[in-house]
């Protein structure tokens, strides 16, 4: 959905037929708004007995924010950015029991894709929706940025990306704690969904944590 600034909603948007429905990670920007869909399709039958899987792919569609419709990057309505198996029986462990698609982030104009499959930060060109490398990231989570830094989750702990060299930098470490969501504010704090305590927790620019908890 699309709010305008007083709350009111200005727009409902729709995924199209053709793109998973069990995941979706959203950015924008000052001209377009970006949705990522992954999972199985609606009227998919698969028989979900023993250790079977099934083809999934990730795929990319944007919106026009002045007219609010679809802005195709071709003749279709999406554009595939990633396929992988997903099930009990696929061949990548990374996708058995969960989709590929993490998170996404808009950064410096790049989209950053989060994908289980290839343990990496996919870079996609948002103008195109065509790749243009990647960052290799195990464990990778939701992938965050204030337009100056660009965050992500690697399993227990959130790190610092430098999308030109591709170093990761520990900046958070989250033991005990099951990371789902990550953002920052214009202070440059880190909020971070824990899924254990069902809480977000917030940290200074530093990484020391603060003693706000937020109940969610």
């Amino acid at each position: 959905m699309l709010f305008r600034s007083d709350g009111f909603i200005r727009k409902d948007f729709d995924q199209p037929h053709g793109t998973g429905y069990q995941g979706v990670a959203i950015a924008a920007d000052e001209n377009y708004f970006y949705a990522a869909h992954d999972g199985m399709l609606r009227k998919e039958r698969v028989n979900k007995t023993g250790q079977w899987s099934t083809g999934n792919f990730i795929s990319l569609m944007r919106f026009d924010l002045a007219s609010t419709n679809f802005a195709p990057y071709s003749k279709n309505q999406f554009e595939s950015i990633e396929t992988y198996e997903f099930g009990p029986g696929s061949d990548e462990p990374n996708t058995q029991n969960q989709i590929s698609l993490a998170g996404m982030a808009l950064h410096q104009g790049v989209l950053y894709i989060s994908s289980r499959s290839a343990q990496a930060l996919i870079k996609v060109d948002p103008k195109t929706a065509k790749i243009i490398g990647k960052i290799a990231l195990s464990q990778p989570g939701n992938v965050a940025s204030d337009g100056a830094q660009l965050l992500a989750i690697r399993g227990a702990e959130i790190v610092s990306v430098d999308p030109n060299t591709g170093n990761l930098t520990p900046r958070i470490t989250l033991a005990g704690m099951q990371p789902t969501a990550l953002t920052l504010d214009a202070r440059g704090c880190v909020y971070d969904a824990d899924g254990a305590s069902n809480t977000v927790l917030v940290f200074n620019p530093d990484g020391d944590r603060k003693s706000t908890r937020l109940n969610s």
